[in-house]
């Protein structure tokens, strides 16, 4: 829904998916490979989330805080 509104509104919102423990196999599929439901809607190949991160310890917690502030 998030990424529906900024594509609609013309902004560029950012959503991450972010977990406490590293991510399953499954977990990397889904979330790198799935496109968002506007995007379906739309027939463009646009992803329902910009980044994956695990919290899993500091140095994924720094990539996540510069990728935030770097669009």
């Amino acid at each position: 829904m998030i990424k529906a509104i900024s594509y609609t509104s013309g902004q560029m919102w950012k959503y991450y998916m972010i977990t406490a423990e590293d991510f399953s196999n499954s977990d990397k599929r889904i979330f790198s490979q799935g496109i968002a439901p506007h995007g379906i809607a739309l027939n463009q190949d646009l992803k329902s989330v910009d980044n994956m991160y695990s919290a899993y310890n500091q140095q994924d917690l720094i990539n996540l805080v510069e990728d935030a502030i770097f669009l």
